[in-house]
């Protein structure tokens, strides 16, 4: 759907633990949950090392399993994923990307990952559109 890259303050410094003057790189996808519904993916991380992710065909990051993307391209090891979660009314630009009627209730998911050395990998925001479907929040798996 989206990425660039972006320098300056953001709220991804605090997450990622970064100074202010460095670059990361923005993802920004709708990911299909089983044909059922679709949940916005918005990553961040830094450019350096993680600058192929500018480059590589969305298609191939579609899916937003970033942990395993990052593990398969530059083997690095999330030890730790850290999750927040909380309700909000979806911002309206995200609700136009998951087709969703203004105003509407989901739930935000901040997550920060950190690699066994304990450094931040990446931060991610995850809005959920509010369903029916019963949905679980797994512990990290390999």
């Amino acid at each position: 759907m989206f990425r660039d890259r972006f320098s300056g303050p953001g709220h991804w410094n605090e997450f990622l633990e970064l100074d202010s003057n460095k670059e990361v790189v923005r993802v920004d996808l709708r990911v299909d949950i089983g044909g059922e519904f679709y949940v916005f993916s918005r990553f961040f991380a830094a450019v350096d090392p993680y600058a192929v992710l500018l480059y590589k065909p969305l298609s191939e990051l579609d899916g937003g399993n970033f942990r395993k993307s990052l593990r398969s391209e530059f083997g690095i090891v999330i030890a730790t994923i850290l999750k927040d979660v909380r309700t909000v009314v979806v911002p309206s630009e995200i609700c136009d990307a998951l087709s969703l009627q203004h105003e509407s209730n989901g739930l935000f998911i901040q997550v920060v990952t950190r690699a066994t050395q304990g450094a931040p990998v990446y931060y991610q925001e995850l809005c959920v559109p509010a369903t029916d479907r019963r949905l679980h929040i797994s512990d990290m798996k390999s």
